[in-house]
């Protein structure tokens, strides 16, 4: 049987070293390309010829891949995509459904290789975790953290005041105020700045 061919999009030079040595030991698969940026392969004039795409969600600099995926998606309908994880980021496993990602693997998963959700991925599965990635911020793990207030310390990380994340979110002072003792109760850290920095530092928020 014909080796499927993959394009690697990882700019990590030990991550790509690792997906590259992978890769050449399954037989069944064959790299064909690589690239440290989705972006670079919509610049290129040449077609692009390949079965599979493994595509990490964001480059070392925190620039992430989905856009230019979700034109290349248009662009490429058939091809299939698998989005790499390689942080708790607790956006991007929605952010790669909307983008058109058939499958999502978490680099540290114990449960599942990269290879089996690419065996499954070609023969039309789509492949997702049954949950995110859990994180350890301050004294709260991140499956702790509800919807609303994952928002709240996104802003909270982008060094917003209550007043503008409540504007953001459409969402009163009070409310914002409540959600942040919460998140500080959870957390059991003694300011937001403190929150801000143990969520980065967790990969939880980037």
């Amino acid at each position: 049987m014909q080796a499927q061919k993959v394009i690697l999009i990882e700019d990590r030079g030990f991550h790509r070293a690792y997906f590259e040595e992978m890769l050449r030991s399954a037989e069944r698969y064959t790299l064909v390309d690589r690239k440290d940026r989705m972006a670079e392969m919509l610049d290129s004039d040449q077609s692009i010829k390949a079965d599979l795409i493994l595509m990490e969600a964001a480059d070392q600099a925190g620039i992430t891949n989905f856009a230019a995926a979700k034109i290349f998606r248009e662009k490429y309908p058939h091809t299939r995509m698998i989005v790499i994880a390689a942080t708790a980021e607790y956006t991007y496993p929605e952010r790669a459904r909307k983008c058109g990602a058939d499958s999502f693997w978490y680099a540290d998963d114990t449960k599942e290789s990269l290879l089996s959700v690419m065996d499954r991925t070609m023969k039309g599965e789509s492949v997702w975790p049954e949950e995110r990635m859990q994180v350890q911020v301050g004294a709260a793990c991140s499956d702790q953290f509800t919807e609303k207030e994952l928002q709240v310390l996104q802003e909270v990380v982008n060094g917003c005041s209550n007043k503008e994340i409540g504007e953001r979110l459409n969402l009163s002072y009070y409310t914002i105020r409540d959600y942040m003792e919460s998140l500080l109760g959870k957390t059991k850290l003694k300011s937001r700045t403190e929150l801000a920095v143990a969520a980065v530092l967790s990969g939880l928020v980037l």
